[in-house]
This record gives C-alpha cells, sequence and structure tokens, in this order.
C-alpha cells in the first residue's frame, strides 16, 4: 500500500500532516466500505459511503492534480472501488461503453433509479446504489432536466410555435413531461447530439415536431450547421466538457440564431459541489467545474443586444447562465 509520501510526492513534502492524514482517512474509508461487500445492513454501508465521501472530498483539497489522478487510479483498484462498481450508474461511468463518461444511458441510470440487485452483495450493491442516486449531483441533474422541462413550457406559452434547440440533446428526457409538446404547442424541437444511439432513442420515442441531426458541437462553433431563428435553445451537460475558448465561441454562435427576445440557456456544474471526489476518484468522470463568475465570461461571448442572468439549482451544484436576444418577445412569424 502506498503510504502519504510516495502517493502524494513533493505536495506532501510541503504539507505532509495535512496530506497524511486525508490519505490515512481515505484508506480507513475504503477499508470500511470493503468489508461491508455483503452486509445486509443498508445503514452501515451508507455511513460508510459518507465518509468514503468525506475523505475523498479532503484529499482532492489537498492534492496537486496529477496526484490526484494516482489517487483514484488507487480508489478503483481498491475492494472497495470493485464493489461500488456493483452499483450501475458507477459502473457504466469507470466503463464508459460508449467511449465516454456521462453518456445518455447513464444520465437514464439518474433520472429512473435501479432496484435490480442480485446475488450475494445484492443488499450492499443496492444501498450504495441508493447513496449515489441520491447524492447532490444526481439530485441537481434530476432537477436540472425539470429546469429545462418548465423551461420549454414557459416559453411555448409566451411564444406559441417556439423553434427549440437542444444541444447535445442526449436521450431529450426533459420533453418525456413536457405538457406543451403534449399539446401542439412546440412548432419544432431540434435534438442536436453527435451519439446517433442516443438520436435513435429519441426518434423512437418522440415524433411529431421533434426532429433529431446529427452533428458535432463544431459544426455549431463553425456555423457548419445554423438552424436559426430559434425562440429556446439550451445546453444542459455540454459546458462541463468545453474549454472557456470553445464554450464563448459556441455561445456567441447559438445566441446568433436567437431571434428578438429569444434566449439560451446554458448549465455547467459547480465549484461547490460536494461530491466532486467521488465523481472524479470512484466514477472516473470528470468535469471542468465554474464559478458565476466564469459562468458570466462565458456569456459575454454572445457580443452586444443581450441581457446575462445567472442562477443556482439546489446546493448550487450546478450553475445556470440565461442570455435573451434584446427585441420584441412575441410569437415567431406572428
Amino acid at each position: 500500500m502506498l503510504g502519504p509520501s510516495a502517493l502524494f510526492g513533493d505536495h506532501a513534502a510541503g504539507d505532509g500532516r495535512e496530506a497524511g492524514s486525508a490519505h490515512a482517512d481515505l484508506i480507513e474509508a475504503l477499508s470500511r466500505l470493503a468489508a461491508l461487500a455483503e452486509s445486509r445492513d443498508a445503514w452501515r454501508v451508507h455511513d460508510a459511503m459518507a465518509a468514503l465521501n468525506n475523505a475523498l472530498r479532503n484529499v482532492r483539497a489537498s492534492s496537486s492534480r496529477s496526484t490526484w489522478r494516482d489517487v483514484g487510479a488507487m480508489v478503483r483498484a481498491h475492494d472497495a472501488g470493485r464493489l461500488l462498481r456493483e452499483d450501475p450508474i458507477t459502473r457504466r461511468s469507470v466503463k464508459k461503453p460508449r467511449g465516454y463518461a456521462g453518456d445518455a444511458a447513464l444520465l437514464d441510470l439518474i433520472y429512473d433509479g435501479w432496484d435490480r440487485a442480485t446475488g450475494p452483495r445484492a443488499a450492499a450493491a443496492q444501498a450504495i446504489h441508493d447513496h449515489v442516486y441520491a447524492s447532490p449531483s444526481c439530485v441537481a441533474v434530476r432537477e436540472r432536466r425539470d429546469i429545462l422541462t418548465r423551461l420549454v413550457d414557459d416559453t411555448t406559452r409566451r411564444r406559441p410555435g417556439a423553434r427549440i434547440l437542444a444541444v447535445a440533446a442526449g436521450h431529450l428526457r426533459e420533453a418525456d413531461r413536457c405538457a406543451s409538446l403534449m399539446n401542439g404547442g412546440v412548432g419544432e424541437w431540434i435534438a442536436l447530439d453527435q451519439d446517433r444511439a442516443s438520436l435513435d432513442v429519441v426518434q423512437s420515442r418522440h415524433g411529431g415536431p421533434v426532429t433529431t441531426h446529427q452533428a458535432a458541437v463544431m459544426d455549431l462553433v463553425t456555423g457548419r450547421y445554423d438552424p436559426a431563428p430559434l425562440d429556446l435553445a439550451y445546453a444542459a451537460g455540454l459546458y462541463d466538457y468545453l474549454s472557456a475558448n470553445v464554450a464563448r465561441r459556441l455561445t456567441r454562435e447559438v445566441c446568433a440564431m436567437l431571434a428578438p427576445g429569444g434566449q439560451f440557456l446554458f448549465a455547467n456544474f459547480s465549484t461547490a459541489m460536494l461530491d466532486v471526489g467521488y465523481m472524479e476518484a470512484a466514477m472516473d468522470w470528470r468535469l471542468i467545474l465554474r464559478t458565476e463568475g466564469d459562468m458570466l465570461r462565458i456569456a459575454k461571448g454572445a457580443g452586444e443586444g443581450f441581457s446575462i442572468s445567472c442562477f443556482a439549482g439546489a446546493g448550487e451544484t450546478i450553475l445556470y447562465c440565461r442570455i435573451i436576444r434584446e427585441g420584441h418577445v412575441g410569437a415567431l412569424g406572428a
């Protein structure tokens, strides 16, 4: 087993006491969880998961970037890391069957949950899943879906027949509960994604005004795809992966597609998220976390003639930035 000096390197030398204590707490938390592999006591597993999350957060805070990556590899190779992958959310994130973390099928697990654990580890696996499902990041993802559903319904009330673009749409689950889609209030809802498998799911679930378009982000950034004019555009989970420069360029291009009074909403996980340690180390899922200031700097890439505002979701886990093009807020084409 690696000691603090081996794992934390020069950083440990600079603050060895803090780093060593955090590392010892992490090893203890991992061992505690691994010992519960066949436990049927869900509360003990939940307590062990809480201790692990705290330990991971503390180690991340006291580690350099390169050291933190080594910590993540150690966590995933530990017996506890293998037990954590009994949870389907954690397992899919680590395995990345579509080549990237956070794919639409993983988000479906976050939305819908899982209650099918079997075998000698079933009780522990279900308890781990229940803990992950109730984590701040998963709660925030479900809230994000619901915010988007309300946003579409609000837009179509103000602008009947609205044209909508979902950038990096995934499975477009916000459409599943959308009243305006059911009552004919949507003119066109374009689901854009680079993943053909995700768009096939959208096509199988929705028809009528919902259309799909397979394209990469750079097709929007470079203007190769331009669905203007739009009443609403949004990007739910894309900006977490974009550099600031690409994010500003994308914002400029999408905002240029807005009709007068149209709006663009983008979301990004916040630097305040509490379970980032688990996401990065146990799930091997890394995002670009941002502050409100970061969001505003990106939004200013839209240029002149736009109003900008930011708000936070529950627990400030996800931040949202709304950009509205100045002009009459009427129905498109009215």
